[in-house]
């Protein structure tokens, strides 16, 4: 795959085979080792541009006379002001505080030697005591807040260590990396580079500067960066998409156009693209808003108590016992001064005063961090556990919550490294205990990658069925029943005779649409299972699509051909006036809307083979529609029947008008109304069966185009016509489905023809463009007496029926010449006419439950 692949990358000249050198004849791009040594160079030198201008501009000159400390520094840093300052809501300790708190102590102390009665032994200790917590509170409420500034420096550092660690120590081989052709996701953000002579899936935050990149049409740059080898590429800078010139903008045609595909470009980065998200965590780090907890902490504790209630009750106590002291000392008699004017003002307001709460809060934090992590690890330990099927049969009487034990000593040992600030986690800037605890009403997150699984799966299945049960005449009721001796003597024409009758007799009004539901396992990112037990009474109409999905783009044959159309897609959009794709998975910074107000939710959604990397760092296969595939009975092995001929590719523009007329709501919208929708596309393979050595055509995409292309349909018994009396009621009903979930997930089409010509390799080397009104294209190429074609051959070609050898009638009544191969245009769009809608499948982001429903949010909205 990755020989393949190399072929092309830049002007299309190179052979699929050709080494990967330079003009030196020296492998392309840099080694792993000396990547690595640049990328913890450059992270170092800004770590040291940070320190040094923190030094020099992470000052204050205000003097505010305290103590002693504050008199002797004129200058003290932003982590002391963010400590005492009576404003600054990260601390539980301010300077007035902290004064009262002194004083206090002090007038204790005083008050012991000025009353001659030994009444108050006990005061010197207690005044040295209030002293002893105040320099407790102190050290911790400056450790705390100085540990928070220097936290995202001191998480560089780890970073240093580990980039030191996998220099030195790891074996970088291809076989580690992302699969090349892994489907775009908004949470993983991956870059073709050379690395060591191959080409691989790099992640953005291991490129650096002098990495050979491959950009692809509409790909956005990840950095600065040069053309290679092509003085006349443009230079892109970061964030910039790269959009060769397409064909002429505003092109007016009426027939099929062929398009050459987009190339690739080799290009030469100039920066490291992780410096400018480093930079930015250095500046930002500081200034995120303060948590919920925190805010409500400084309202009650230093706003409500310390600043407005202590003063208060203060003078209150001290105006009272002037006036006994003053007015009704000869009526009531009083006390000593000392106890009047020291001991009760401090025994009524030292409550007020922080004297241990600053401590508790920091411990209490530090031990919730340490319970996450404690629970975070445990939650890792039980996946490794065996797995168990959560589709079996289970006690439903009600949600079983299992007992957390915790391992102490790792308890403890978490705590005093996030006391200490020897812990990995952000447990201060941006500690995830104030933040999970504060999620409690509205939360308005990127559910993609955080909330759900990164790629979606399959939500729902549509076809249309008969509604009637199987008949005894239809085509797979002929197949299944084991025939009589004397049917075995029938002509082939007799054969044709009754298959047609059986056809025609067939009751149209018995259509009826079938949406099946999927249940996503939320312990697996892919896996399924149908919500109706009685599925399988469907399996006729599932075969097809089952076996539509395997061959299309779960085949991985198919997957440079798939990715490099949509690349092509992608750029195409960026060149129309009135409508440009808005590629929902990773250029939502760049999005262009045309001049109607319209916008296309996603150029294509992919449904082929994901790569995930496991701890073990081996790539595990998983699965999106290809699971679905193996729910329906298919296996991998499935596609060995057959072998992949060629690859077609086809698309048309959208413009307004056109959607106003073929969508029924959106007549009712305003101009203004921004319309999200798929950019019609149609992918297709030519496969021939090994052993029987027929051609088939499979067919996926958006409804709209897979529509105009079919006129038959598969109802699970026979093949139904799209007549014109009906054509239009039977459509409908796939439209509506389509469009109503092409609004809030992705719907992908299937149908399916067979071929009685072959198919040029030159036709997969270029694409069709279709005018973006082409339903009067199909039309001089529907067949008028469409015949039954036999699907148990396409299911299975091992089986031959007694309909092995039907085809329908376009194959014998379009003038196809069935000894020349297809070469031109016209022949190409004219073989993806006359097909047979199969149905559609929808995928939607599943949730995970451990971030769900674990931190008690109730809804998720799309």
């Amino acid at each position: 795959m990755e020989s393949k692949m190399d072929g092309g990358r830049a002007k299309g000249s190179s052979k699929p085979n050709e080494n990967i050198t330079n003009k030196n004849e020296e492998p392309l791009g840099l080694n792993t080792k000396i990547a690595l040594e640049t990328l913890q160079r450059d992270v170092r030198r800004v770590l040291q541009e940070y320190e040094e201008e923190y030094k020099r501009n992470k000052t204050n000159s205000i003097i505010y006379t305290l103590c002693a400390v504050y008199n002797i520094c004129r200058k003290y840093k932003a982590w002391l002001k963010d400590t005492l300052h009576h404003r600054s809501q990260y601390t539980t300790l301010c300077w007035t505080s902290a004064i009262a708190l002194l004083i206090n102590a002090i007038i204790l102390i005083i008050t012991f030697f000025t009353i001659n009665d030994t009444w108050y032994p006990t005061l010197p200790y207690e005044g040295l005591t209030v002293c002893c917590l105040v320099v407790l509170n102190f050290i911790l409420v400056v450790s705390d807040n100085k540990l928070r500034h220097e936290e995202i420096p001191y998480r560089v550092r780890v970073l240093l260590d580990q980039l030191e660690v996998a220099k030195n120590t790891s074996q970088w081989n291809p076989e580690n990396y992302p699969h090349l052709c892994s489907p775009l996701s908004p949470c993983l953000t991956l870059q073709w580079t050379y690395r060591d002579g191959h080409i691989v899936n790099l992640p953005w935050a291991l490129l650096v500067a002098g990495d050979i990149i491959v950009i692809k049409p509409g790909q956005q740059a990840p950095g600065y960066c040069v053309p290679y080898d092509d003085a006349e590429a443009p230079v892109l800078h970061t964030r910039e998409v790269y959009s060769p010139q397409v064909h002429s903008a505003n092109e007016i045609f009426s027939t099929p156009q062929a398009r050459l595909p987009l190339k690739n470009k080799i290009y030469k980065l100039q920066e490291t693209p992780y410096l400018m998200n480093l930079r930015m965590a250095f500046d930002q780090a500081l200034n995120r808003p303060v948590t919920y907890h925190n805010r409500k902490r400084h309202l009650l504790m230093i706003c409500c108590i310390e600043q407005l209630a202590y003063p208060i009750l203060l003078i209150i106590v001290l105006l009272v016992n002037l006036f006994r002291y003053l007015y009704v000392t000869e009526y009531f008699g009083v006390g000593y001064w000392n106890e009047m004017f020291l001991l009760q003002p401090i025994a009524i307001s030292i409550p007020l005063l922080p004297l241990v709460f600053p401590t508790c809060w920091i411990f209490l934090n530090c031990f919730g961090m340490a319970r996450f992590k404690a629970l975070f690890k445990l939650y890792q330990s039980s996946k490794k556990l065996q797995f168990v099927d959560p589709f079996e049969d289970a006690d439903i009487s009600g949600p079983s919550h299992p007992e957390v034990v915790y391992n102490w000593l790792e308890l403890k040992e978490y705590f005093f490294s996030i006391l200490f600030g020897k812990e990995h986690m952000m447990s201060r800037s941006a500690s995830i205990l104030h933040v999970l605890g504060s999620v409690t009403a509205l939360c308005c997150v990127d559910k993609k990658g955080i909330l759900s699984w990164p790629n979606p799966t399959a939500e729902k299945v549509f076809f249309l069925r008969n509604a009637n049960t199987l008949s005894p005449s239809s085509s797979i009721g002929s197949l299944d029943r084991t025939p009589e001796p004397q049917c075995q003597t029938q002509t082939e024409d007799s054969k044709q005779d009754s298959n047609k009758t059986s056809y025609i007799t067939h009751d149209m009004s018995h259509s009826t649409a079938e949406v099946l539901d999927l249940t996503h396992d939320h312990a697996l990112p892919f896996r399924l299972q149908f919500d109706d037990h009685s599925w399988r009474q469907h399996l006729n109409s599932l075969k097809p699509l089952g076996l539509a999905i395997l061959l299309n783009t779960c085949n991985m044959d198919t997957q440079e051909h798939y990715m490099q159309f949509c690349c092509h897609v992608t750029c195409e959009a960026l060149y129309n006036e009135n409508l440009v794709p808005v590629t929902n998975r990773r250029y939502q910074d760049h999005n262009v809307e045309d001049k109607s107000g319209y916008q296309a939710k996603d150029t294509m959604q992919s449904s082929r083979q994901v790569y995930l990397v496991d701890e073990s760092g081996s790539l595990g296969h998983m699965w999106c529609l290809c699971e679905l595939a193996k729910q329906i009975g298919f296996q991998d092995q499935a596609q060995n029947i057959f072998q992949l001929e060629q690859q077609l590719s086809t698309f048309r523009h959208v413009q307004p008008e056109m959607v106003r007329r073929d969508i029924k709501f959106a007549r009712s919208l305003s101009i203004a109304t921004k319309l999200k929708f798929p950019f019609p596309h149609m992918v297709a393979v030519v496969v021939r069966e090994r052993t029987g050595g027929g051609l088939q055509l499979l067919t996926q995409g958006t409804a709209d185009i897979i529509l105009d292309s079919c006129i038959e349909f598969w109802d699970g018994h026979d093949l139904c016509p799209l007549s014109a009396s009906d054509r239009y009621m039977k459509i409908k009903k796939v439209q509506d489905f389509y469009q109503r979930t092409s609004l809030t997930s992705y719907c992908t089409a299937f149908a399916y023809r067979p071929l009685t010509r072959g198919i040029c390799d030159k036709m997969s080397k270029i694409y069709l463009e279709l005018p973006a009104d082409s339903k009067h294209l199909y039309a001089p190429h529907r067949s008028p007496t469409p015949l039954p074609w036999d699907f148990r051959n396409v299911l299975d070609p091992r089986v031959k029926g007694i309909l092995g050898q039907f085809h329908s009638t376009d194959s014998l009544l379009c003038n196809e010449n069935k000894d020349d191969n297809v070469s031109d245009v016209d022949s190409c769009f004219e073989i993806q006419c006359n097909q047979v809608f199969i149905g559609m499948v929808t995928m939607q982001y599943q949730a995970q439950t451990d971030m769900v429903g674990h931190q008690m949010i109730m809804r998720v909205y799309v």
